[in-house]
């Protein structure tokens, strides 16, 4: 799932916030204060312990009481006094394996590597194949990113224990995350020779070969694992999602249902993932129940509440959403992150005062939050309150004068202010400091467009495309922007299909689809695209109004009517349509209802052309 972006002015501009499509990451966008486990185990986590080689008794019985005393402390969570207990002993028993290998464990825990290390090597000059202590460096060693020494320690745990898996194991996950996937590949192989029922060994495979590429082997690993360790959490989450990456969601829900039956019945990333793929169906009230199994254990759970009011917020449920969230600011209050969420909640519910009363709260947490003087900048601007809102940008600009954000917004509030050609002198100056910035070149050519400065719009976004090719917007304006005049017709289809490779399933590209059939004069198939994109955006006022032009062309008198009527209820204000609509003998639109209802609400102009609706997030740049 994809969050949708559409633009924030007549001209297009790149703006500010995301939409309400809902795109539940695993976390899932959960602000870091409220998440507590990961999803993807490291070796430390699922690869069972070293089988430790027998180690001799402590022979002193001095440096026995002190080793007891170690343990001692050691269990009381006294780490420095355990540390000085151990070293007390050997310094009555220097030679033992057992006592070095102790300081070194302890060491590394209390994060003195170098220690650690010194008493590791120690060890080992008295017993070179010393196994646990090749693993225990090992492992370090890979964690230091010192690839090499890890690689070593490895090879010579393989030499001293041809008999024990995991140190094939470990070297197979060491190549695995150098990518070098046939060797980490043969490695695990050869840990599964030595252990043919080791769950971890065929889980570590699977994951190679997704790597590999072949998914239809790692499922049948992921499979073997879990038929050898029922409870294998990892395994079921490894093959949910390779199910869900392959698109089979319903295999993957089933995986899901199975882990919390055989493995951890409260699962909260089994929850999480079967909560997404019920979201992807749209099917809510199911992914609101799973949710709600998580809360009934624990109604503390913040993350479950907060997968709860994005759900909402999907649903666009506006009112919900916003009850949640005000439930999880009530217990972190100062958590900025979620007062970034509700306020999004408030501006796509289009309660912009209370959007900006968040907005505002974020800046008396952090006076320097400069995302939070752009937001009040954009809703600003929205509301017409021109000079208010470039204060705000300025404030933004002096904490962050390289952020190309900044200029990029201030630009799309200018033009909304009527002020072009300010506009077009802040875009300059946001090039000049980041001259490869192929957003602000897209912006400064919406803003020509809104001055009818063609050739300009032209030169501004054909520079977007060399910057970028892939900058679907910029592909779509250009060649809409043809489209609409009627020129270069081939050229213009040819950027628009670029546009929806990447986008398909953008309905603003569709609709310029189906505009340039129209002008070619395909009228079926700009009749087909053109239904498909109101599928996509049903209460677009442009999209409608080109619909019905077609039913127009094609002599469909009765769906023209209707659909224009949906367009004047979604864009009241449409003067050029409401004449057209007479012209054509479909009666006066200020005698239809439907339009006066629309007018007096005030509803919104098309996302194609203009309004405060939801746009883009501010980039992270």
């Amino acid at each position: 799932m994809r969050l949708l972006m559409t633009a924030f002015s007549a001209i297009g501009c790149v703006l500010l916030f995301s939409c309400a499509s809902l795109n539940l990451e695993r976390p899932g966008n959960i602000p870091e204060s409220l998440k507590e486990t990961a999803s993807v185990p490291s070796a430390s986590e699922t690869l069972p312990e070293v089988n430790l080689q027998k180690v001799s008794r402590i022979a002193d019985p001095q440096a026995y009481a002190h080793y007891m005393q170690g343990v001692l402390e050691e269990i009381s969570g006294h780490e420095t006094a355990a540390l000085r207990e151990y070293r007390a002993a050997l310094a009555f028993d220097h030679d033992s394996p057992f006592l070095l290998y102790q300081l070194a464990t302890l060491l590394l825990r209390m994060g003195q590597f170098e220690a650690a290390v010194e008493y590791a090597q120690r060890l080992l000059t008295l017993q070179p194949d010393h196994l646990q202590t090749l693993m225990l460096l090992g492992r370090w060693y890979s964690s230091a990113n010192q690839p090499e020494k890890a690689i070593e320690m490895f090879e010579r745990a393989i030499q001293s224990s041809p008999k024990s898996e995991d140190p094939y194991f470990h070297l197979g996950l060491l190549y695995h995350q150098q990518q070098r996937l046939d060797e980490a590949g043969q490695m695990v192989q050869k840990g599964l020779e030595v252990n043919p029922n080791s769950a971890v060994g065929y889980y570590y495979l699977g994951r190679v070969q997704i790597d590999q590429k072949r998914s239809p082997e790692a499922i049948k690993h992921f499979e073997k694992a879990i038929a050898l360790q029922p409870g294998f959490d990892h395994a079921y989450l490894a093959l949910g999602d390779l199910y869900e990456v392959t698109g089979a969601p319903e295999k993957a829900l089933e995986i899901y249902k199975q882990l919390l039956e055989n493995g951890d019945p409260y699962n909260r990333e089994a929850y999480y993932r079967m909560v997404q793929i019920y979201v992807q169906m749209k099917n809510y009230d199911t992914a609101l129940a799973q949710l709600d199994n998580l809360l009934k254990s624990d109604s503390s759970d913040l993350e479950a509440r907060f997968q709860k009011a994005r759900v909402f917020q999907e649903m666009k449920n506006y009112p919900k959403a916003i009850a949640e969230f005000q439930l999880l600011i009530s217990a972190r209050p100062k958590e900025i992150r979620l007062r970034e969420y509700i306020g999004q909640l408030y501006v796509e519910a289009k309660q912009y005062n209370e959007a900006l009363m968040e907005y505002e709260k974020i800046l008396e947490i952090d006076q320097n939050f400069v995302d939070a003087y752009l937001r009040i900048g954009v809703l600003k601007g929205w509301l017409k309150a021109t000079d208010e809102a470039i204060g705000y940008l300025e404030k933004a600009r002096a904490l962050d004068p390289q952020r190309p954000d900044v200029y990029r917004i201030m630009g799309s509030v200018y033009v909304q202010g009527d002020q072009g050609e300010k506009a077009i002198q802040i875009l300059n100056e946001g090039i000049k400091i980041d001259p490869q910035n192929a957003d602000l070149h897209f912006e400064l050519g919406t803003v020509y467009d809104k001055l009818k400065r063609f050739d300009e719009v032209v030169k501004a976004m054909e520079e977007t495309i060399r910057l970028d090719p892939k900058h679907a917007n910029a592909l779509n304006f250009l060649g809409y922007s043809y489209a609409d005049r009627g020129i270069k017709l081939p050229e213009a289809l040819s950027l628009i299909q670029r546009a929806l490779d990447l986008k398909p399933e953008e309905g603003a590209y569709v609709d310029s689809l189906g505009w340039v059939y129209y002008r070619l004069g395909r009228l079926d198939e700009a009749l087909e695209q053109l239904k498909k994109a109101v599928s996509l955006m049903p209460e677009d006022a442009v999209i409608l109004e080109h619909l019905g032009e077609v039913y127009l062309k094609k002599g469909l008198q009765t769906e023209a009517r209707e659909t224009w009527i949906r367009s004047l209820e979604a864009d009241p204000n449409n003067k050029v349509l409401a004449d057209r609509f007479r012209q054509e003998g479909f009666g006066d639109p200020e005698a239809e209802e439907r339009i006066q209802r629309a007018k007096q609400k005030g509803t919104p102009q098309s996302t194609k052309d203009s309004s405060p609706v939801v746009g883009q997030e501010v980039k992270k740049e």
